[in-house]
């Protein structure tokens, strides 16, 4: 019995972790991020100790997709913009290239600051699924 609860438990979280294809393709993922670059340098600029430093990545354009935070939240959708930042730390040497997730509508920031691995179905083990990717026809 222990073991049916279980695997029940499992089986229910997996099923709520991405929502259906029908439901993935109808939602709103917002206007292109024209000026993702400027919106993302303006983030970093309001919380790095060295802005002027900064030396920025962009591996990819914004593509739509969605994130979901974690277990029974509703996802967020729009762009996903990757980033990957270098900057001087307090003692001034470069921390190393850190690569970074945002997701954006329009000019709007949705989510920020989000690890980014890279995977063939999703971008991120943290819940960000390329929507291309996540449905095929």
């Amino acid at each position: 019995m222990k073991k049916i609860t279980i695997l029940f438990v499992v089986l229910l979280i997996i099923a709520n972790c991405a929502p259906s294809v029908k439901v993935a393709k109808i939602q709103d993922y917002g206007e292109y991020p024209e000026n993702y670059k400027e919106v993302i340098k303006l983030y970093y600029k309001a919380r790095l100790k060295d802005p002027e430093s900064a030396r920025y990545e962009w591996p990819e354009k914004p593509f739509k997709g969605f994130y979901i935070k974690g277990g029974f939240t509703e996802p967020i959708y729009g762009y996903i913009c990757p980033v990957g930042i270098n900057a001087k730390n307090s003692f001034g040497g470069y921390t190393g290239m850190d690569m970074q997730i945002f997701v954006m509508r329009g000019n709007e920031l949705l989510a920020s600051d989000l690890p980014y691995v890279k995977a063939k179905r999703y971008v991120s083990e943290a819940g960000f699924y390329r929507l291309e990717d996540y449905i095929d026809e």
